[in-house]
């Protein structure tokens, strides 16, 4: 009997530590707003349910907007992701000089990872047809992020 619940253990344990870590790196994709696409990139780094990092979101006049990003991993390997507010004075990309709320859902097959979800920003107001909202899709890539 003690065998049996030390291998259950042992089973749970593995399952848990194999499982954390997989957000953690660096993600690119599009942003969509207003039907128009935006290039995004995300450095995650993940300690067990809690997610940090920063995102990079680029306009077409070639701003960048970068923001600091934090949020949690659901059971259901959905993501909640928190932008922080911008520094005060911050000046970069006009169009997106706001933070960010976004609700994702990670996927991954033999051949990638990924992220699809949508984004909004954040009010203290219920989210409004005027509120800015969009589209998020990103793709886990093997490479280092931006110093």
């Amino acid at each position: 009997m003690r065998r049996l619940l030390l291998f259950g253990f042992m089973a749970v344990v593995s399952c848990t530590l194999h499982a954390q870590g997989r957000l953690a790196g660096f993600w690119e994709g599009e942003l969509v707003k207003n039907g128009i696409t935006y290039k995004l990139e995300l450095h995650l780094r993940q300690r067990g349910r809690i997610l940090e990092g920063k995102s990079w979101l680029y306009e077409p006049d070639g701003r960048v907007t970068e923001m600091q990003v934090f949020g949690e991993v659901h059971r259901d390997w959905s993501i909640t992701l928190y932008e922080r507010e911008p520094p005060t004075g911050y000046l970069a990309g006009e169009l997106f000089n706001f933070p960010r709320d976004y609700q994702l859902l990670f996927e991954r097959s033999i051949w990638e990872q990924t992220l699809n979800g949508y984004w909004q920003k954040r009010t203290g107001l219920p989210l409004r047809p005027s509120t800015p909202h969009g589209k998020v899709s990103l793709r886990k890539v093997k490479r280092d992020p931006k110093a």
